[in-house]
């Protein structure tokens, strides 16, 4: 790929993962910011990446679009302010220190600002509390500390809060300078832990949907950082998505439905690239049982929930001409035992429609049947990322945590499938 060279730049830099949100919107942002550039050829465009911190910038703060809105998920906040309330406020034995509380990454400032007005609605004292906001994006961070939203970064029916905390100028809302003191913002990379802004141990953590993003070796990084400024006891909030991904011994569980909050178990300091780090790595399970054909062991590994469909069609050839509007062509391809194939083409849906949860599941099972399981469970955490509920996926993840050993985990995980399936009724 002619942008390859580019993406590994972007790999290094940020260690974002180019599959995670289509190696097709990757190029189309590289050739855009290519052409913004005002360079006449793409080897002088590199050196310009490499050489000049403003390129590089210019194109980071293409590639990060933020997508986030106050009170987001709703639950993690409900827990946030109960944990809150339970452990901090005055009359508790820990009410004398500071809670210090890290959101990262912090986006435009919808979540750390949620989080100071959690604690300003429960009557937390300002004086005895800290919030730390980091993210890659200086665009972000300069949005942030303005504190003007457009009516996007308010959704769900519940609007108190925009009432009690926004003003109104014209068209957007401007937060109160009373919420906007209470955070401190910061430009700084999670993964380049010797320059980052900010030092542990922090009580709280929210690092919501970051994973997803990052190749497994960056995943397990990032997890070992994550516990460094963590403190013991500490509590972690992550995305939905994200949960099988810490259950390690290093994290417990806390039993709140819907916060996917967890307890730092251990008191060790993990060193990047040293023994201790937390590694996420692929068991090396192969999903197919002996014996069986490609074909067959992929019908029986989804039989039970949402089989491939099997329709009366002619196999088609496989061309570069090929445009796939849906994915029956991928199922009837899975169903033949044509697996590479169907893989390719499912891929090439992916690259086009980057927020198919059934696509992404699609290859997951594909991936499964392959004997790839690192990468199947890569695929399912994605599907349930867009969709949260999603059944098969939830229950494919299940599976692989449990050969993994997780039992814990793979607890968790078919508890949500199984709500899942009583919310698909209701």
């Amino acid at each position: 790929m002619v942008y390859s060279a580019i993406e590994n730049l972007l790999k290094e830099k940020i260690g974002l993962d180019p599959s995670s949100i289509g190696s097709s919107s990757v190029t189309r942002i590289i050739r855009r910011c290519f052409t913004e550039s005002g360079h006449d050829d793409l080897d002088g465009y590199i050196r310009a990446l490499q050489t000049s911190g403003q390129e590089m910038k210019a194109l980071i703060e293409a590639i990060v679009v933020p997508e986030t809105w106050f009170f987001r998920d709703k639950k993690p906040f409900l827990f946030f302010r109960d944990h809150v309330k339970k452990h901090w406020l005055p009359g508790d034995k820990t009410s004398q220190g500071i809670l210090r509380i890290l959101s990262v990454p912090c986006s435009t400032g919808e979540e750390p600002y949620s989080l100071a007005m959690a604690l300003s609605d429960i009557g937390y004292p300002s004086s005895r509390y800290q919030i730390d906001a980091v993210d890659i994006s200086t665009d972000a961070i300069a949005r942030a500390r303005r504190g003007t939203y457009s009516e996007n970064s308010f959704r769900g029916d519940e609007m108190d809060f925009r009432d009690q905390y926004f003003v109104k100028e014209n068209k957007d809302y401007k937060l109160s300078e009373k919420i906007r003191e209470m955070v401190n913002f910061y430009h700084g990379n999670l993964l380049d832990t010797g320059s980052f802004p900010v030092y542990g141990p922090y009580h709280i953590i929210f690092c919501r949907n970051l994973l997803i993003y990052f190749d497994r070796a960056d995943q397990g990084r990032t997890i070992s950082a994550l516990h460094n400024l963590l403190a013991l006891d500490g509590v972690l909030f992550m995305g939905h998505a994200e949960t099988s991904q810490i259950l390690n011994g290093w994290f417990s569980p806390l039993k709140y439905r819907g916060a996917f909050a967890f307890r730092k178990l251990s008191s060790n300091h993990l060193l990047p690239g040293k023994t201790g780090e937390i590694k996420i790595e692929s068991r090396g399970r192969k999903a197919i049982t002996p014996g069986k054909s490609p074909a067959t062991a992929v019908g029986n590994i989804i039989s039970r929930h949402r089989p491939f469909s099997a329709p009366e069609h002619k196999q088609i050839p496989m061309t570069s001409a090929v445009v796939i509007k849906n994915l029956d062509h991928v199922r009837m391809l899975a169903d033949e035992g044509r697996l590479s194939e169907a893989s390719a083409l499912c891929k090439q849906y992916v690259a086009d429609h980057p927020d198919s949860s059934e696509a992404y599941y699609l290859l997951g099972v594909l991936n499964d049947a392959s004997g790839d399981a690192g990468e199947a469970e890569e695929m399912f955490r994605k599907a349930i990322y867009l969709d949260p509920h999603h059944h098969e996926a939830l229950l494919h993840l299940s599976l692989h945590a449990e050969r993994s050993g997780n039992k814990t985990a793979s607890r968790n995980l078919k508890r949500r499938a199984k709500r899942a399936v009583e919310k698909s009724k209701s």
